[in-house]
């Protein structure tokens, strides 16, 4: 079977009128479903897993509405994509679209650029501090929990995955091994789109 595998995940969500698209890649590191059914299951685990912690993070105007999986490298796998449709789970008014809050995802690699930014729009108002606009406690212990929930990756029917920075042509797979919440919000329309995600 094909363990080392790499896999991307596209979580789509919709949020004041415009689309929110994260990536996320993560690798195979132990396999018993077959090439043909294996990223089904692992867009099943991830809804399973993740989404009501997903949900936690984002402002109730915005809404999960589905996943899709691709193989990145190895065996060839067949795509799959779930409809899931979950709105968010704190109730009140949303920032604008382009603030989003980040949780900067690091790996034992020694280069320190080697680090993966998961960027949430649907930001509620209530996660920013009045004052100056930076996160609240709260806010900053929800993408903590989040963060404790995603890097361990997850495993069911044998199949097992963990989310990481991919390869290139010089630097191996690195996992996850440590993550924490940016004290400020980011704005997307500043960022240059990074090769984890676009939040």
């Amino acid at each position: 079977m094909a363990v080392d595998d790499e896999l991307t995940m596209r979580v789509i969500g919709r949020y004041q009128n415009q689309n929110i698209v994260n990536t996320l890649h993560y690798r195979v590191q132990a396999q018993s479903s077959s090439d043909l059914e294996i990223l089904e299951n692992f867009t099943d685990l991830w809804e399973t897993e993740l989404d009501a912690g997903w949900a936690l993070v984002h402002s109730d105007a915005y809404t999960l509405i589905g996943l899709k999986a691709f193989g990145k490298t190895g065996t060839a796998k067949t795509p799959s994509a779930a409809s899931i449709g979950t709105s968010g789970g704190v109730v009140g008014d949303g920032a604008p679209a382009f603030v989003c809050r980040t949780i900067t995802l690091y790996t034992a690699d020694d280069k320190h650029r080697r680090h993966g930014r998961l960027m949430l729009s649907g930001t509620p108002v209530t996660h920013l501090e009045a004052q100056d606009g930076s996160l609240t406690a709260a806010a900053t212990a929800l993408l903590d929990t989040f963060g404790d929930l995603l890097l361990p990756g997850f495993a069911g029917g044998g199949d097992e995955f963990v989310p990481g920075i991919p390869a290139t042509l010089t630097d191996p797979w690195q996992d996850f091994t440590a993550h924490h919440p940016r004290e400020t919000p980011s704005s997307i329309t500043s960022r240059r789109v990074r090769e984890f995600l676009i939040g």
